[in-house]
């Protein structure tokens, strides 16, 4: 009697026949469906724009001093950019 309780249970819970997948359905199933897979590609990601910033060039440090003097008023502006 358990068997055939079992055997019902395991019948009723099979997922009905569907039609055969193609391997790239496969493919697009299991990685839409994989978190392991998802993370991989946001660690991708982050790493091209880390080396893309990496890259880019320091900010520019830009200084502005206005000043009176005795003979008037004088302004400086000093931009620098680092070299690395």
């Amino acid at each position: 009697m358990r068997f055939i309780l079992v055997f019902l249970c395991l019948f009723l819970a099979a997922p009905a026949h569907a039609a055969p997948l193609t391997i790239t359905e496969a493919v697009t199933l299991a990685l839409r469906d994989n978190p392991r897979a998802s993370a991989a590609t946001h660690d991708v990601r982050a790493a091209g724009q880390g080396a893309r910033a990496a890259g880019a060039p320091a900010n520019p440090t830009i200084v502005f001093t206005p000043a009176i003097t005795e003979g008037g008023s004088d302004t400086e502006l000093l931009v620098t950019q680092p070299l690395e």
